[in-house]
């Protein structure tokens, strides 16, 4: 017997992607059909079938870069956007799956672009990525302010946040690279309080809710999974 095509599997247009990088801003980028109006950004819709697609296979080391651009690209449409998309959530969970710890600053980044992203995009997918709420902290503890960068070029979200954020420390990266690590760790011994531990936090990003590529599917592109 076959064995069923997971839902939203697309491997060819993955292997497409991981082939031509050059090609991800042109054909994926935040990129708003009328100036001042974020949802109308033109490739919204190729955007989520990758992320759909990429959340239906196992993290491969080959596509990590893609889904850090796209986490970033998310980033973009949601500090320019009056409103949250799950899709900033997905893309959050995915570089979080690669427990890599430098992505914790591209997520902290992501839950810094608008109010409503920091309620929705959780704490749990940072601890996730960095391997755990200890790691974590002593990750955060060690970072340089190249670090809290994490080679974001001019232009992506990263660097839209930082320049912000050093505008808000009187134009001193030093200060807000401090700043910026103590936010961190307070929202760590924040969660930690209220009863948030190395378990719960595997068990938030690993279940079956967020691991159901359909219900992502029915939450970014409704038409296509009703």
């Amino acid at each position: 017997m076959a064995t069923a095509t997971p839902v939203g599997s697309n491997p060819t247009l993955l292997a497409t992607l991981r082939a031509a990088p050059a090609s991800w801003a042109r054909e994926l980028g935040f990129a708003p059909g009328v100036a001042g109006q974020p949802a109308s950004d033109i490739h919204i819709q190729e955007r989520y079938t990758a992320l759909l697609a990429l959340h239906a296979a196992p993290p491969d080391p080959a596509d990590e870069a893609l889904v850090a651009f796209l986490l970033d690209e998310e980033t973009r449409y949601h500090q320019a956007a009056d409103h949250y998309r799950s899709a900033l959530s997905l893309a959050a969970l995915l570089a979080a799956r690669y427990r890599t710890p430098a992505h914790l600053w591209a997520i902290w980044a992501a839950r810094e672009s608008s109010h409503d992203a920091s309620v929705c995009v959780d704490s749990h997918l940072m601890y996730y990525a960095a391997g755990g709420m200890e790691a974590a902290a002593a990750y955060v503890k060690q970072c340089t302010k190249a670090d809290i960068l994490g080679g974001a070029k001019e232009g992506s979200a990263r660097i839209s946040w930082w320049r912000w954020f050093v505008e808000e420390h009187a134009d001193d990266e030093d200060a807000a690279a401090e700043a910026v690590k103590k936010q961190v760790l307070d929202r760590i011994v924040h969660d930690e309080k209220y009863g948030v531990t190395e378990e719960k936090v595997v068990g938030f990003v690993e279940s079956s809710w967020r691991t159901d590529t359909e219900r992502w599917g029915q939450s970014l592109l409704p038409e296509e999974y009703p």
